[in-house]
């Protein structure tokens, strides 16, 4: 995603919204082969941590990625819309997203990393809970 010319969705299943969005979105997809570029979505509720590293705070949220720079689309929400951003590089005339805010940056990986370490202990524990308790004989 990073090296390629790329549009991605942010959304929740339970959002209407997003729901709305959805086969917009699947239309639009449909056309990235001939626009050259990759399109994809990501659902918030099962990839907390990539939500937490683009800092999403409501969805639907769309970015456009080029070379590493992330701009966030803020266009109409229909498939010739999106089709004229990326033919037109109307990307060209959105400032990026901030060096230090970008998914990639330190600063957003460390939040993603303290954001993953509860989940992680979590699961150690209860791995641990796992083999303790039938060595020790506890019911």
């Amino acid at each position: 995603m990073l090296h390629e010319e790329s549009m991605v969705a942010f959304f929740s299943p339970c959002c209407p919204a997003c729901q709305q969005l959805e086969p917009l979105w699947k239309e639009f997809a449909e056309w990235s082969k001939d626009l050259g570029i990759k399109v994809g979505n990501i659902d918030v509720t099962t990839s907390p941590s990539l939500s937490v590293r683009f800092m999403i705070t409501e969805v639907p949220k769309i970015f456009h990625v080029k070379d590493g720079v992330f701009r966030q689309y803020r266009g109409a929400r229909d498939k010739k819309s999106f089709i004229s951003f990326v033919e037109e590089k109307k990307w060209k005339s959105i400032d990026p997203v901030p060096r230090w805010k970008s998914p990639q940056s330190y600063l957003m990986t460390a939040v993603a990393f303290v954001f993953k370490l509860p989940m992680f202990l979590k699961s150690m524990y209860n791995t641990l809970m796992e083999d303790v308790i039938p060595a020790v004989g506890c019911y």
